[in-house]
């Protein structure tokens, strides 16, 4: 037996520091931060952009406001433009070097056309206690008159013939085209789903060409999906309401405005 080993400590003969056990530190309780320094939650940019929007230009309670989904298009190389962002974002109105193309591919319109069928059953069940979604499915025609300072649109029903718009030009349509459209009701929004049939220009007849007439073009389709606010005077309400400081719901609508937007861009397959 060796020195180390006759003077090392049996266990029940360690220090009474070591007998007791430490105390144990623990970390304070994490809280919920604060929304910022100053104790308060900015608006979000596109939220203010859009009620800002609204509210200079909502003047009426029978003004129509819609969304679009679509893409943006370089005029000069009929390209789809790539933004530097890696998020939504509202540019400047004054971009005269785009435009905005509201259609789809068939691809993307089956698949809205599936979601929202879903999400209409889902709402309509026994047992669900939210708001339940309403499906329409509606054919019109749409024939575009020369007035006098600008086209004149006149909208019938293409079952009925019922005539869906209150203009009443003069003369023959220079162009008609016909839109078979689904809508979905949810509370004070519409959503949309249209396939546009456009007829094709009848092609030029050359008098001095030989052999058959050239056949007619395929009618051009186009799918869109919108998104509109159904029940503008309930908007008006709130944003009166608002600009006098008094409890309302317009933000509240505008933010819901803009989820339904962001959750249906989202969800878009690739084209």
């Amino acid at each position: 037996m060796n020195i180390s080993e006759l003077t090392r400590k049996r266990p029940y003969e360690d220090s009474d520091e070591e007998l007791f056990e430490k105390p144990k530190t623990y970390a304070p309780a994490m809280t919920k931060p604060e929304p910022s320094i100053f104790g308060i939650t900015p608006n979000q940019d596109l939220l203010r952009v859009l009620s800002d929007f609204i509210i200079k230009h909502m003047s009426s309670p029978g003004l129509e406001i819609e969304a679009k989904l679509g893409t943006l298009i370089d005029k000069n190389t009929k390209k789809r433009i790539t933004l530097p962002v890696m998020c939504e974002t509202v540019l400047m109105q004054d971009q005269s070097w785009l435009r905005f193309e509201s259609c789809m591919t068939l691809k993307q319109h089956a698949h809205f056309n599936h979601i929202l069928n879903q999400r209409t059953q889902e709402t309509n069940k026994p047992r669900y206690t939210g708001h339940k979604i309403l499906y329409k499915h509606t054919k019109e025609v749409d024939r575009f008159y020369t007035g006098e300072s600008e086209k004149v649109r006149v909208t019938t029903d293409k079952e009925t013939s019922q005539v869906l718009s209150l203009s009443v030009p003069q003369g023959d349509p220079m162009m008609e085209r016909q839109k078979d459209r689904v809508s979905y009701k949810h509370e004070i929004f519409s959503f949309d789903l249209t396939q546009v049939t456009v007829p094709a220009e009848k092609p030029r007849i050359n008098p001095y060409a030989t052999g058959p007439p050239p056949k007619t073009p395929e009618p051009k389709l186009i799918h869109e999906l919108e998104i509109e606010i159904a029940d503008p005077k309930r908007l008006f309400d709130e944003k009166n309401l608002f600009i006098k400081n008094s409890n309302n719901h317009f933000n509240d609508m505008v933010q819901s405005f803009l989820n339904n937007m962001k959750v249906l861009a989202k969800s878009a397959p690739p084209p």
